[in-house]
C-alpha cells in the first residue's frame, strides 16, 4: 500500500512520471482500499476537489470518515467541515464539534480555530466564551491570523477575558502582519485611539491604508478622514 500511495503521489506532482489526477486517484483508491489512511484523506481530496475524478462530496466524506477513523487529524479537520457544511453527509454541529475535538487533541491548528467559532457561538455545544479564548490563544499562537484577530477583539472588549487592550493591540500587530484586512483596521483604530498603544497617526494611516487596499470601507472612510 505504502508503494500504491508513493505511486500516486508521483502521478499528482509529476515526479519521474507525466502529471496525471485521473492515474493518480486510481492508486490512491488501490492504497485507500488496503487500509492507508494517507491515501484515503489524498482520495477523499481528490474527491471534493474533482481531481481525476468526478466531483462527490459524498464519496468524498466517505474517505474522510475512514481515514479520521484511523486518528488522521487533517481528515478529521476535513470531515468536521463536511458535517459543519452538510456537504455530503447531513449537516450536524454536534459532530462536527467532535471530530473537531479529535483534531484538536492532536494539535490541528484549523480545527482549534473552527471549533473556538464553535464554543464562541454556542454552535453544536454549550456556548462557553472562555473556552473559545483559551483556543483562539493555541491557534493564534501557532500563527492562525483569524484566531489572533478574535482573540484581539476578545482582549479589546473584555469578552472572555479581562480587559487588556496593550493585549489586543499585540494580537491584531500579528495578524495585520498577515495581512488580515479587519486587523490592519481595528490596529489603525487603535493608534488613533491611543488604546493600548500610543497615539500615532502616521501609524494609523499606514494600517487603514492596508486595509483600504483590500477593500475595507471603514478603513477608507476613517482613511478619507485623516488626510
Amino acid at each position: 500500500a505504502d508503494a500504491q500511495f508513493l505511486l500516486a503521489l508521483s502521478y499528482k506532482d509529476g515526479n519521474d512520471v507525466p502529471k496525471d489526477f485521473r492515474e493518480a486517484a486510481v492508486w490512491y483508491t488501490r492504497a485507500a482500499d488496503q487500509g492507508h489512511a494517507d491515501a484515503q484523506f489524498y482520495l477523499a481530496q481528490s474527491y471534493k476537489e474533482g481531481l481525476g475524478v468526478l466531483m462527490d462530496n459524498h464519496a468524498a466524506a466517505t474517505w474522510y470518515k475512514k481515514a479520521a477513523s484511523q486518528g488522521h487529524s487533517d481528515a478529521q479537520f476535513f470531515l468536521a467541515r463536511c458535517f459543519e457544511n452538510g456537504s455530503g453527509v447531513p449537516q450536524s454541529s454536534e459532530q462536527a464539534v467532535a471530530w473537531y475535538t479529535q483534531a484538536v487533541d492532536q494539535r490541528h491548528t484549523g480545527a482549534e480555530f473552527n471549533l473556538a467559532r464553535c464554543y464562541d457561538l454556542g454552535r453544536g455545544v454549550q456556548q462557553d466564551i472562555k473556552k473559545a479564548v483559551e483556543l483562539y490563544t493555541r491557534a493564534g499562537g501557532s500563527g492562525h491570523s483569524d484566531a489572533q484577530y478574535y482573540l484581539a477583539s476578545c482582549y479589546r472588549e473584555g469578552t472572555g477575558v479581562y480587559q487588556d487592550s496593550v493585549q489586543a493591540v499585540q494580537w491584531y500587530s500579528r495578524a495585520a502582519e498577515q495581512g488580515h484586512a479587519n486587523a490592519e483596521y481595528y490596529l489603525g483604530v487603535s493608534y488613533v485611539e491611543g488604546d493600548g498603544v500610543e497615539k500615532n497617526e502616521k501609524q494609523a494611516v499606514r494600517w487603514f491604508t492596508k486595509a483600504a487596499e483590500q477593500g475595507h470601507a471603514a478603513a477608507q472612510r476613517n482613511l478619507d478622514d485623516l488626510l
